[in-house]
């Protein structure tokens, strides 16, 4: 191609050359032309009008080849005037002519009067032509050594010409001469040059676009060529590699130009795979001759795609395959289409599911335990509420959502309300108290969840019965249940705080221990009820002794402790003599007449004690003393009362050389299903057999191996023990039961607590489940990061947790959420009275709904009465022990009571009779 346009392009120079040539050649022999016919005219005119009569001058002197009489004359004036002949008059003109522009013209004749009109060899040449009948002569000669374009035509003898020249001989018609015009061809020359030159450098910046446009395009050709190549690569890629199934078909027409059939084309291996037909089997047969079972709709509406152009997209579903597929039908081409076979089985699944997912949803959110509202996230609106809302704020959910979180939601909680609007994150509100119509109030804890942008849920969980529960409970945190007085806790807190007023003012005060003497005869006597309300009625009596400022605490049992700021020696003596006067007074309880003095222990600050534990313990052991001397007596704290802490030092070291000698026992107490009286499990107690003093029980020695490390291995002792007796009850195979062992709360302080029980469970080969601790309301106050994550741990390896004696002490909902505990005990001092008070029944009822409301199974201990059963069973409780069962027992004797127990009814408690005890 480049070849052919340089060719063209040197073909059009030559031609725009040549013809630039001729027009230069053309130019030139114009104005030769013009030059003669100038002399042709000045001739004529001169001849036509006889000649011109001009002075002789230097110039124009008289012409000597001119030979008529009237050639020169005198004119008037005197001036000798001359005949100016054409002849003359055109050779004037032609020097002036060669001055101005070197144009040469020259009269020339083969027979010439003068000399000077004698012609040149050209002219010689050209005349001699002009006789052979040549009427023209044009050439490019050298003259004078410079290049003439040379024009020459002849002179024919006219009639007027023969008044000069009829003596040379010629006749009209004859050729007597020419006139020949020799023009410069430098001018013209240069002028070819210089258009030659234009025409190069055009024509070439011409050859130079074109050949570059020739390379552009060739090399725009080769990228189209090569984008095609990629396309069509491409294609076949996506053919072959497509998700989908592809099939091309052309339509088959009969003679009025109906659909009668369509022919396979092309197929793609996805196609193959979904229909199970192979391309070299189908390609260019019809569809009626591999299907023939076709129906005529696919036929007409593929038909119409083809002809008409206008696509179709349907669902459809090959149910010999089980699969959902979405069909496109296109017109690729005429009488062509083309289907796109996108299996959407997976979608259609996951839109079934949708459908199934927003069913169960609606369902959960209708009858979700927990009101749950659908927020507007910029407006505050609600969008929709469920039956639980309904209940929660006392209107209907058509009402609620033509309503805002500000019409409902109190001031206060308003701009915590803004902040979980502009939270992407879940934001607990906390406690919200929503007003009903008719005035009532409902607590929530409320948990907003944002679900985009736009949207969030409101999630309210209604706790106002858990916050009354809460608030019994918390009261019981620091009052006792049985009297109302302070407990240790609250004890605690305020002589604290007296100690250190005290400090700051230089004051004393004084604590005094006290004890009821011979209690525990009146409670074994006449039972834990009559004990209970002497217990109330020395409360009573104690509070109304003393002054307003003196704080009177129960601590357990029948041990009472009475802080009196500002209070010394004489003070303190004056309080106790009041005490003791007062309590020799006896308490009627039940139509009894009931005696019960006090053993009264005094330490006063700040010489027997600077802080509240040292008191206590030096007031605690004054009122040993003060039991030791007789009872019904007070004693101030003095340093040789350390023997007491000496008897304690023996009985720890003896109880040190029990757990090396094998002196501790396990004793079972078994816990029934109150339903239907099933024994589910048993707490194991620990007993002490000491070889002299006999069978020691737990009150005597726990408090020395608390006060010491020995608390610590007693459990683990006990833990061991426990792992050895479920080993053979299942070698004696007894279906398994889930034994409670109680632990003290520095032994979940261990860290490494949750690794030997790992260890035990492995050496044993017990089951974990087998397995519960137990753990004091003391141990929740303890709990801190390392002791929750190891009571976590224990619960992750399948371990039970249960508090034990709950209510007793300081637990408050927010250390009951975050424990991985799985049942709470009621404490028996709640179970003793409740056939009698209506108070301790509603404690009872509150911690059996807030277990059941944490999802923790609850356990009643201490029952000892069959209306004590009933009414556990009336109010929900799971799980019972007590007298009413069973005594603690050894493992010998549990077996001889478990048998006998499982051989009888369950419908109804039962006496057993073990080793002539009735139990």
């Amino acid at each position: 191609m480049a070849v052919v346009w340089t060719l063209l392009i040197f073909g059009l120079m030559l031609w725009q050359s040549y013809d630039n040539w001729m027009s230069t050649w053309r130019t030139a022999k114009g104005q030769a032309e013009e030059s003669y016919r100038r002399d042709i005219l000045y001739r004529r005119w001169v001849t036509l009008h006889g000649g011109v009569y001009v002075p002789i001058t230097e110039h124009t002197p008289p012409n000597p080849y001119l030979q008529v009489p009237e050639r020169d004359f005198a004119a008037p004036s005197g001036k000798t005037l001359t005949l100016i002949n054409p002849a003359y008059m055109t050779r004037q003109v032609h020097e002036l002519a060669m001055a101005i522009d070197g144009t040469q013209a020259h009269i020339t004749s083969l027979n010439p009067i003068r000399p000077g009109n004698a012609p040149d060899a050209w002219e010689q040449q050209t005349l001699r032509a002009f006789e052979q009948g040549q009427t023209e002569q044009v050439s490019l000669e050298t003259l004078n050594g410079a290049s003439y374009l040379r024009f020459m035509r002849p002179m024919i003898t006219e009639k007027n010409c023969l008044k000069c020249h009829a003596e040379q001989g010629y006749r009209e018609g004859n050729i007597r001469g020419g006139i020949s015009v020799s023009l410069p061809w430098r001018p013209y020359r240069q002028a070819f040059f210089h258009q030659a030159a234009m025409t190069v450098t055009g024509y070439s910046l011409l050859w130079g676009l074109g050949v570059l446009g020739l390379a552009w395009t060739r090399r725009r050709l080769g990228e189209e060529l090569v984008e095609r190549q990629q396309a069509e690569q491409q294609y076949q890629l996506l053919f072959r590699e497509m998700l989908d199934g592809f099939a091309l078909h052309d339509i088959l027409l009969n003679a009025s130009g109906q659909p009668i059939d369509y022919r396979f084309l092309a197929v793609n291996p996805v196609f193959e795979r979904l229909t199970g037909l192979r391309a070299e089997a189908i390609l260019g047969q019809t569809v009626l001759s591999v299907m023939p079972d076709t129906g005529r709709y696919w036929i007409e509406t593929y038909g119409r795609v083809a002809l008409t152009g206008e696509p179709v997209l349907f669902e459809n579903y090959a149910q010999e395959i089980g699969r959902y597929f979405e069909v496109t039908a296109f017109r690729p081409a005429p009488r062509q289409f083309a289907c796109i076979f996108a299996d959407i089985t997976a979608r259609k699944q996951a839109e079934r599911a949708l459908k199934e997912s927003e069913a169960r949803y609606r369902m959960l959110f209708d009858r979700a335990y927990d009101a749950i509202f659908l927020v507007e996230k910029p407006t505050g609106r609600y969008r929709a509420a469920n039956q639980a809302a309904e209940r929660l704020t006392g209107r209907s959910a058509a009402e609620i959502v033509t309503l805002t979180t500000a019409d409902l939601t109190p001031a206060g909680a308003r701009e915590r309300l803004a902040q979980a609007t502009d939270s992407t994150d879940g934001f607990s509100f906390g406690e919200v108290h929503y007003v009903q119509p008719n005035g009532s109030k409902r607590t929530a804890w409320l948990t907003a969840v944002p679900i985009n942008d736009r949207l969030m849920f409101g999630i309210a969980r209604d706790i106002t019965e858990v916050k009354a529960a809460e608030q019994i409970i918390e009261h019981l945190a620091y009052f006792d249940a049985l009297t109302d007085l302070p407990n240790r806790t609250l004890f605690a807190q305020r002589a604290e705080l007296a100690l250190a007023l005290a400090a700051r003012r230089h004051e004393a005060l004084a604590i005094l221990f006290l004890d009821l003497d011979r209690f525990k005869d009146i409670n074994d006597a006449l039972g834990h009820t009559i004990g209970d309300q002497l217990l109330i009625g020395v409360a009573a009596r104690l509070r109304n002794l003393l002054r307003t400022e003196d704080t009177v605490c129960r601590l357990g049992g029948d041990e009472f402790v009475v802080l009196l700021p500002g209070a010394g020696e004489a003070g303190a003596l004056h309080v106790t003599d009041k005490l003791l006067s007062a309590f020799r007074q006896p308490f009627v309880v039940a139509r009894h007449s009931l005696h019960a003095t006090l053993s009264i222990g005094i330490a006063l600050y700040p010489q027997d004690g600077a802080n509240f534990d040292e008191l206590m313990k030096n007031a605690d052991t004054a009122m040993y003393q003060a039991k030791q001397e007789g009872r019904n007596h007070r004693v101030f704290y003095a340093s040789e009362m350390n023997v007491a802490g000496v008897e304690r030092l023996v009985l720890e070291t003896e109880l040190r050389q029990a757990l090396a000698t094998g002196q501790l026992r396990a004793y079972y107490q078994p816990k029934l299903r109150l339903t239907d009286g099933v024994l589910v499990g048993v707490e194991a107690l620990v007993r002490w057999q000491h070889p002299e003093r006999g069978l020691i029980p737990p009150f005597q020695f726990i408090p020395v191996a608390e006060a010491s490390d020995l608390i610590v291995a007693l459990g683990s002792w006990m833990l061991d023990e426990v792992s050895r007796q479920l080993v053979a009850w299942r070698i004696a195979g007894w279906p398994s039961l889930r034994v409670a062992v109680n632990l003290a709360a520095r032994h979940f302080r261990d860290p490494t607590l949750a690794a030997q029980l790992e260890r035990l469970i492995r050496r044993h080969d017990v089951s974990p489940g087998v397995l519960e601790l137990e753990l004091t309301e003391s141990t929740l106050l303890e709990t801190g990061a390392k002791t929750l994550e190891t009571l976590q741990t224990i619960r992750r390896h399948g371990i039970g947790l249960a508090i034990d004696d709950f209510g007793t002490g300081y637990s408050s909902l927010s250390y009951l959420k975050r424990l991985p505990v799985t049942a709470l005990k009621i404490d028996q001092s709640f179970v003793r009275d409740l056939e009698r008070d209506a108070e301790d029944r509603v404690l009872a009822a509150t911690i059996v709904a807030l277990g059941h409301g944490l999802g923790l199974q609850v356990v009643a201990e201490g029952v000892e009465t069959e209306q004590q059963r009933r009414i556990l069973l009336e109010q929900g409780c799971d799980l019972a022990q007590g007298y009413l069962f069973s005594h603690p027992l050894p493992a010998d004797d549990f077996a001889v009571w478990r048998a006998k127990w499982e051989a009888t009814p369950a419908s109804c408690p039962v006496e057993v009779i073990v080793n002539g005890r009735m139990d």
